[in-house]
């Protein structure tokens, strides 16, 4: 819809269309099941991911999408289990061995800009520590590597810079 009108469509969407496009992706993603609620979770074209896979895109979404798509303030949103969910996913030692290299590090950045948590240094931590196995040395390289996931510079570039990580990280 937003790519129509953007390519100079004549009718420009209503903000009705794209409530309802926002309110049809956020009922979606809640409406994931739980990983642990899966026998096998099946990507069309792909082969079988494990639980773990799944619960960490799955998790990453969902704060994605309560920052991004349906933005709630950090205070009142279910930030907090989330970020602790995908701590915990992250911390399984299965996460690493499959993933693109570009989902680890877009799911690292995704819970190290969620501000004032007790998590924050494990975050930055791991991240550094995934930049540095990337190979990654500059917030540059790290936006391009978070734009081929899912990133919307409006909203999260300030955060990028907040929390590119300042120890540790050439830049």
């Amino acid at each position: 819809m937003l790519i129509y009108y953007l390519a100079g469509n004549s009718q420009s969407p209503s903000l009705a269309n794209f409530a309802d496009a926002r309110n049809q992706i956020q009922h979606a993603l809640l409406s994931l099941p739980q990983g642990d609620q899966l026998d096998a979770t099946i990507v069309p074209g792909f082969t079988t991911i494990s639980t773990t896979e799944y619960e960490l895109m799955r998790i990453s979404l969902l704060l994605y999408s309560f920052i991004v798509i349906f933005p709630i303030p950090f205070r009142f949103g279910p930030f907090v289990r989330l970020r602790v969910l995908l701590r915990g996913v992250l911390t399984k030692p299965d996460t690493y061995r499959r993933l693109p290299k570009a989902v680890i590090l877009w799911s690292l950045t995704i819970g190290r800009i969620i501000p004032a948590h007790e998590d924050k240094d494990w975050f930055e931590k791991k991240l550094i520590e995934a930049m540095s196995w990337t190979k990654v040395s500059s917030v540059e390289e790290l936006k391009v590597i978070l734009k081929s996931i899912m990133w919307q510079d409006d909203v999260l570039d300030p955060f990028l810079g907040k929390t590119w990580p300042i120890s540790g990280a050439a830049e």
